[in-house]
């Protein structure tokens, strides 16, 4: 009779353990899925930028819209100016997200690049329409 009890014990046991190991590891990909990558608050370092400026480290800018799809496919390694590609994809940016379009890293859009998102680009094949109606605009 002990040995059944000491078994129903052990597999009580065990069995709130996997129950724990279950949700601690939901909870981990849930966090993983919702908090803000480490690497996208070095953004906020570039806060003010504009066109013509050149900063160490702004290369991280282009990486971050060229992994979302704002930016063309080229190679951005330690490229830290500020140039008329780099403004347009942040207009684009700034217009998908209901910004003000100013081609400046202000506030706001840095704010919003630093929240937490699911990683997918937001702009496929290149396909970047809203920067056509801006610059249509613009004329």
């Amino acid at each position: 009779m002990a040995a059944i009890v000491r078994l129903g014990f052990f597999l009580s046991f065990f069995l709130l353990f996997l129950a724990l190991l279950t949700l601690s590891r939901n909870l981990m990909y849930m966090y993983q899925l919702t908090a803000a990558p480490a690497g996208f608050s070095t953004l906020k370092n570039f806060q003010g930028s504009k066109k013509g400026d050149n900063i160490k480290g702004l290369y991280q800018v282009k990486k971050y819209l060229n992994d979302f799809g704002y930016l063309p496919t080229i190679d951005h390694n330690k490229d830290d100016e500020f140039d008329d590609e780099l403004e347009n994809a942040i207009i684009t940016y700034q217009l998908r997200y209901n910004l003000e379009p100013t081609g400046v890293l202000d506030f706001g859009t840095v704010s919003k690049m630093m929240a937490p998102r699911c990683g997918v680009p937001a702009i496929f094949n290149g396909t970047n329409t809203l920067n056509k109606i801006w610059n249509f605009n613009r004329s």
